[in-house]
């Protein structure tokens, strides 16, 4: 599928809450391996991503209408979406193994080589915009995407309030959709 822009992602989401299958179609291609990247990341399992997933499309399908795009990127949602559901299903497997049990097999931590390939393309990218980013907003972003922080932990570490560790992310997350456009990501995938 050829890369979409944010607009045209942003217009077949829209379509989704129309109930516009080709449209659902569309969104899902071109942003599986995006979002089987991000779900894998944190998962490190692959029935478990795919799962994920699709929970996460279904979610996608039944809510598009939803989305608002004056509140962020087409991509953002579908990802924030993704993310969530990742998360909560990792706080569920933590929370239903006792600790006294040892896993019956050992899964290699390491993602495999398309992931990785693809993962390093984005890494490279995004650490280019983060750079271009005011030194109070980059830290903000890293600590809350790069290091699973919330704004709470981010304002007790960097001593402000969490609603302005909240702003700083915000506008980070923004200014990093200017210098990081839906078109560019489709070309690492």
């Amino acid at each position: 599928m050829a890369a979409l822009s944010n607009e045209e992602l942003t217009a077949l989401v829209q379509a989704c809450a129309m109930g516009d299958k080709a449209a659902f179609r569309s969104v899902f291609d071109a942003t599986q391996s995006a979002v089987y990247s991000v779900i894998f990341k944190k998962v490190r399992d692959g029935e478990a991503a795919r799962s994920i997933m699709q929970k996460g499309y279904l979610y996608i399908w039944r809510n598009a209408s939803k989305f608002d795009p004056e509140r962020g990127s087409a991509i953002a949602w579908i990802m924030v979406i993704m993310r969530s559901r990742a998360l909560d299903h990792l706080r569920r497997a933590t929370r239903d193994v006792p600790s006294e049990t040892v896993p019956e097999t050992l899964v290699d931590p390491q993602p495999g080589p398309e992931v990785a390939v693809t993962q390093a393309k984005l890494n490279l990218v995004l650490r280019t915009a983060l750079s271009q980013l005011p030194e109070k907003l980059r830290q903000a972003v890293e600590l809350h995407f790069l290091h699973d922080m919330t704004s709470t932990e981010i304002g007790a570490r960097l001593k402000i309030s969490r609603h302005t560790a909240k702003s700083r992310i915000r506008r980070g997350v923004d200014a990093l959709r200017h210098h990081v456009p839906i078109k560019a990501m489709q070309d690492w995938i």
